[in-house]
């Protein structure tokens, strides 16, 4: 799937949202707003990307090791200047700027 630096990926293909592998390829690719429900329960809109030299690379500051989900993503937020995880479940929309 190409698009545009102004396409938005239409509720239509939710399908690829869920696909960490294609969200992912995206993200290094173009920056992005996501809507998802947190763990929490509440929603939040996170502008993000993967894209190198905006996304710092990740350096593992503790000892101890998580088990890797396959439903979450982490994605560098453009707004913290930091990693967070996104849960690939609960995504409502993705718009590609």
């Amino acid at each position: 799937m190409v698009m545009n630096s102004s396409e938005n990926i239409s509720t239509q293909d939710q399908n690829t949202w869920q696909d960490k592998a294609a969200l992912a390829k995206l993200l290094r690719e173009s920056n992005a707003e996501i809507t998802f429900t947190k763990k929490d329960g509440t929603k939040r809109i996170m502008k993000c990307t993967l894209r190198e030299g905006v996304a710092i690379p990740y350096e593992k500051k503790t000892d101890r090791t998580r088990e890797a989900k396959d439903n979450v993503l982490p994605v560098w937020d453009l707004e913290a200047d930091g990693w967070r995880s996104v849960n690939t479940e609960t995504i409502e929309d993705v718009k590609v700027y």
